[in-house]
């Protein structure tokens, strides 16, 4: 009898760690945080703590496609100001998730579980990153105990929006340019035909046709 009551708890210990490892665990509600090993699916969100951003699942205008994105929360239409994975929707969010992984990484996987987006950044330790969405729009990967210790942040690949505190510029670490990207059109969050940058060689911003031709020029700001 004792041999039979010891199987059964090593049994259901194995199914529920096995369901841990494959399907995670859900978000506390009202939270602002992805902990690692947390997922992010269907109709599940997060706040940021002063309740003025939303991130998760949406779908543009009558499009079929999903993505993750961020917007305001208490407006009336649903203002996105970040998008995750502009070239690459999705058809079903109940079957796809966000994932924080041990690594630091951040991944959205799709029906399938491939990986069709990715923040592609590594934490210096396994098992010590959280993703949190600030106060003033901005979603980072961040290390859990030190705060000042930014992964990854989603300012410094904006969209078409620059929210107070973001950064259009050049980002000298990654050796890589900070632009905003129009829309391709309403229901469509891919990159569009307009882009907005600051000229490397002197102080002005200007708006690019195609990426390549120049619209429209502020001029030197000082």
């Amino acid at each position: 009898m004792y041999y039979l009551k010891t199987k059964e708890a090593c049994l259901y210990l194995l199914v529920s760690l096995t369901f841990v490892l494959f399907f995670g665990t859900r978000l506390n509600e009202g939270t602002n945080v992805i902990a690692i090993g947390q997922t992010l699916s269907g109709n599940d969100t997060i706040f940021s703590k002063d309740g003025t951003f939303e991130l998760g699942f949406f779908t543009p205008g009558k499009s079929r496609n999903y993505y993750i994105g961020i917007w305001y929360k208490d407006f009336a239409n649903k203002t996105v100001v970040w998008v995750a994975n502009r070239n690459h929707p999705i058809s079903s969010p109940f079957d796809s998730e966000l994932k924080l992984f041990p690594n630091g990484n951040l991944a959205l996987l799709n029906e399938s579980k491939i990986q069709i987006w990715s923040s592609n950044s590594t934490a210096k330790k396994e098992n010590s990153s959280i993703a949190i969405l600030l106060d003033n729009g901005n979603f980072v990967t961040r290390d859990n105990q030190d705060s000042s210790n930014i992964i990854w942040q989603s300012f410094d690949y904006p969209t078409d929006t620059w929210l107070p505190g973001g950064k259009i510029g050049y980002n000298k670490i990654k050796n890589e340019k900070i632009y905003l990207t129009s829309w391709r059109n309403e229901e469509n969050p891919a990159p569009g035909l307009f882009s907005l940058e600051v000229e490397t060689n002197g102080p002005s911003a200007i708006l690019l046709y195609n990426m390549t031709k120049q619209y429209f020029s502020t001029g030197a700001w000082c």
